[in-house]
């Protein structure tokens, strides 16, 4: 059984209660992060593109790459995390 369908289990179980209830309850919650992982999963696997040359440059054409009173050290976590955000990967967003 894969995360789809537990998922799918979970939902199946009938409550007397509202949604938000249920999106509230242990078995509703664990549903749903099972989907959200299965999706992200699922993200994962899907081929990702090379950035273009020019999507290279522009990323390090922003002031923020860069640290320093000359502006000479990168900074290399901006720039890791705007190709996470090129490549539709990184931090979850909360």
């Amino acid at each position: 059984m894969n995360a789809n369908e537990l998922a799918d289990e979970l939902d199946s179980i009938s409550y007397d209660c509202t949604i938000e209830e249920w999106r509230a309850s242990p078995v509703g919650n664990a549903a749903a992060m099972l989907r959200q992982q299965q999706s992200e999963i699922e993200a994962l696997k899907e081929p990702k593109i090379p950035l273009l040359e020019q999507e290279i440059k522009f990323i390090l054409g922003n002031g923020q790459c860069w640290q320093g009173e000359d502006c000479s050290m990168p900074n290399l976590m901006y720039i890791i995390r705007a190709v996470e955000v090129a490549h539709g990967i990184g931090v979850k967003q909360k």
